[in-house]
């Protein structure tokens, strides 16, 4: 009798702890601190005087709106890249660290990239079409582009950088994908399915399963970048710009980026949400964070201005507002630069509010 009540008084202590545990966590977890990041470029790939204060300047700004992490654009058609921009790198680098901010370079692997800037990249590695022209972009289908990919990705791995960030890790648009002869040999010996001269439509089968096998490849390259950068560091962040609707996304470039989340093949996503409608925003908003759900850190994408939008101030606090209570891990945005101290005078202001 006196052991039994023991134990009750044991299941009871330890049920109180568990409760109370619990209540820890989802404290923690509806009080998560916010992720703000931004996409941002230096005046120029050198490491000059100017350039530095220039930096110095900027990322104080950041540092005041309360930015986290640093997303490097840089100048990716720049033959010199590799001799000066990593003596930049290094610098930002040390920049970044001082105010509390971690550094990520954009690495970007299918932008346009004409061989004769980089000789080591062979003529047949780039896109034919459909019509049969050649396409200054790199084919994901083609394994030595992919070792070709990670063997430049490597460079970077060499610095103290905090994670990378992969824009343009897609075909072109309006479904480039490449038909020449080894890429169809290829997609036939993995799927199955004869596909030369068939109907490219997605009434046809054949097709629907050839747009599924490119997205794949992409895919595919994703997993082998993470597992490249894990085994180097398993604290770098592996962050990627995806088009807004991954259905749309998966078919029109191959950006199949629901499950890159599901399989936690990427730490951070980043809708890029470029828009001056906040309904549409919001909407879009709302769909990734059903999508994403919670497997992977989200950031929806706010542009003050780009190809698709020229937002007001006003526009931009409302979106980055909604990221914060839709369930979004935060935001980042494109990009800030110190021609544009309205918005983040406004951000300083939303802040400030709160």
């Amino acid at each position: 009798m006196f052991d039994l009540r023991i134990h009750r008084d044991k299941s009871l202590i330890i049920c109180t702890l568990l409760t109370f545990l619990l209540l820890i966590a989802s404290c923690k977890q509806s009080n998560h601190e916010e992720i703000r990041a931004v996409w941002f470029s230096a005046p120029s790939n050198e490491c000059t005087r100017e350039t530095v204060e220039y930096i110095d300047s900027l990322f104080l700004q950041y540092q005041q709106i309360h930015i986290t992490h640093l997303f490097w654009f840089n100048n990716l058609k720049d033959p010199g890249f590799r001799e000066s921009s990593f003596r930049l790198l290094d610098t930002l680098i040390v920049k970044a660290h001082r105010r509390g901010m971690k550094l990520h370079p954009v690495f970007s692997p299918g932008a346009e990239n004409p061989v004769s800037r980089k000789p080591q990249i062979k003529k047949e590695w780039f896109i034919i079409n459909i019509k049969g022209d050649t396409l200054p972009c790199l084919n994901f289908s083609n394994n030595e582009v992919k070792k070709y990919v990670l063997a430049d990705l490597s460079e970077y791995l060499k610095h103290d950088i905090d994670g990378i960030n992969l824009d343009f890790v897609r075909f072109p648009v309006n479904m480039s994908y490449s038909y020449d002869d080894r890429t169809l040999s290829d997609f036939e010996k993995d799927a199955g399915v004869s596909f030369k001269g068939s109907n490219y439509d997605c009434g046809n089968i054949s097709w629907c399963e050839w747009v599924k096998w490119n997205a794949d490849q992409v895919t595919r390259l994703v997993g082998e970048i993470n597992k490249t950068m894990k085994g180097h560091n398993k604290e770098l962040l592996l962050s990627a710009d995806v088009f807004p609707d991954y259905e749309m996304a998966q078919v029109e470039i191959g950006q199949d980026w629901d499950k890159w989340a599901a399989d936690k093949i990427v730490d951070i996503l980043c809708p890029m949400l470029y828009t001056n409608n906040s309904d549409l925003f919001k909407k879009y908003v709302e769909k990734a964070v059903r999508t994403v759900d919670h497997h992977v850190i989200l950031l929806p994408g706010i542009a003050t201005t780009s190809v698709h939008n020229i937002s007001t101030c006003d526009e931009v606090v409302r979106q980055a507002k909604f990221c914060r209570s839709s369930g979004a891990d935060g935001m980042v945005f494109f990009r800030l630069s110190l021609k544009e101290m309205k918005y983040i005078e406004r951000i300083k202001e939303m802040d400030s509010g709160l």
